[in-house]
């Protein structure tokens, strides 16, 4: 997808600021609060609730998070949303799956090469006629182009379909805090050139498009990146706030990752201020008020707290399946001869919820909840942030 396409190369290197602030569920804040797991020994998975009780039976192929109250699940190779009773069902086809996920009470679909939108019964408030359409968001505005190549072709739908802001951009981002990255093309050819400018929900700017990459990071932050190719966080007013960093991330529980190419990871509050040095080998956006870093690529892995304390160590052969969501996390480590995988939820102070090891004939490596293999972007919910796959679902951004 072209639109795609330029952000990699127009911002290769910059930070990713992709969040949006919560006022709904979304799948790391959803209040059913079970968890995919599988039955010892099984193929097969199913939901356990936060005392580690099989509460939906291990009975499917595959088991997404719950967003919304609804989870998918793929019952005899068919794609199913199951409800937390397991029998309000809704059936959907393969081909229309554009996401996996409700995020305020909305998810994408696709029909051939055009996306539209579900409303939480499923039912179409905006018609498969875009070839784009970004995710829904706290605001409830959505960016859309019916003509990809159209280099003035994007715009903001509300929720009901309407034309909210005519289209005009060559690029349009989701709204954060009541602000949207647009991106304006001018000239051809060797002549080409974008400009990056900041709108407000009635489209007017914010910032005037300019030379230098922009992303909302939420919190009321803008990323910057500049000619050098650093990264620096400012104000509205563009005005510098934090150090210069060669990427990041958007907030996440009032922090944000960052990272220095001589040092590492570390992480930032809204003031700039350099709350956990950059000095990890890994780090995971914070959920839940705590993050997984590794300090060195041979160390274990750790949680941190939002001052930096280490509260807690994994196993030596351990590493984090994804963060910390309505107080679990999964973790899962394999045996160095029989390559057999052990995945295990834990609480925040380390101890096992629930434990199993799949059968030998298992392909997926764990359960896919709250996040999606192949991380590429960020979206903050109410309990954190959610991963979004850019690999599959090249819509949404």
């Amino acid at each position: 997808m072209k639109k795609v396409l330029f952000f990699a190369i127009a911002l290769m290197g910059a930070m990713v600021f992709t969040a949006c602030s919560s006022d709904s569920q979304t799948p790391a804040g959803d209040t059913t609060k079970l968890w995919p797991a599988g039955k010892n020994g099984s193929e097969l998975w199913g939901y356990i609730d936060k005392s580690g009780n099989l509460e939906i039976p291990a009975k499917y192929e595959s088991a997404f998070g719950f967003s919304c109250g609804w989870a998918l699940v793929s019952e005899d190779n068919e794609p199913v949303f199951i409800d937390k009773s397991a029998k309000n069902k809704k059936s959907v086809d393969q081909s229309e799956l554009a996401m996996y996920y409700f995020y305020y009470n909305h998810m994408l679909f696709v029909d051939g090469k055009y996306y539209g939108m579900w409303d939480k019964d499923f039912a179409t408030v905006i018609p498969a006629d875009y070839e784009y359409l970004g995710m829904p968001t706290a605001d409830k505005l959505v960016a859309f182009a019916e003509d990809a190549n159209d280099d003035e072709g994007c715009g903001y739908l509300d929720f009901n379909g309407k034309v909210v802001i005519e289209p005009q951009w060559y690029d349009a981002y989701a709204f954060v805090d009541g602000m949207a990255v647009v991106v304006v093309k001018k000239g051809s050819g060797s002549d080409v050139s974008y400009k990056c400018g900041i709108i407000d929900k009635k489209g007017n700017y914010i910032i005037e498009p300019q030379k230098n990459g922009l992303m909302s990071m939420g919190e009321n932050r803008i990323g910057m990146q500049k000619s050098s190719g650093k990264c620096v966080m400012c104000d509205k007013n563009l005005e510098e706030i934090s150090g210069s960093y060669d990427n990041g991330s958007s907030f996440s529980c009032g922090m944000a990752r960052v990272y220095k190419s001589e040092k590492g990871y570390g992480f930032i509050d809204k003031n700039g201020q350099e709350i956990i040095p950059c000095k990890y080998y890994r780090a995971w956006a914070f959920t839940d008020d705590l993050t997984f870093v590794k300090k060195e690529s041979d160390s274990r892995w750790e949680v941190l707290d939002k001052s930096g304390n280490s509260v807690l160590k994994l196993k030596e052969d351990e590493a984090p399946e994804d963060g910390f969501h309505n107080g679990l996390a999964l973790v899962y480590s394999m045996d160095s001869e029989t390559y057999e995988m052990t995945y295990r939820y834990i609480d925040k102070s380390g101890n096992t919820v629930y434990k199993w090891t799949p059968g030998d004939e298992e392909e997926e490596v764990a359960p896919y909840n709250w996040e999606e293999k192949d991380l590429r972007s960020v979206l903050k919910t109410e309990a954190g942030v959610l991963f979004l796959n850019a690999e599959k679902n090249k819509a949404l951004r």
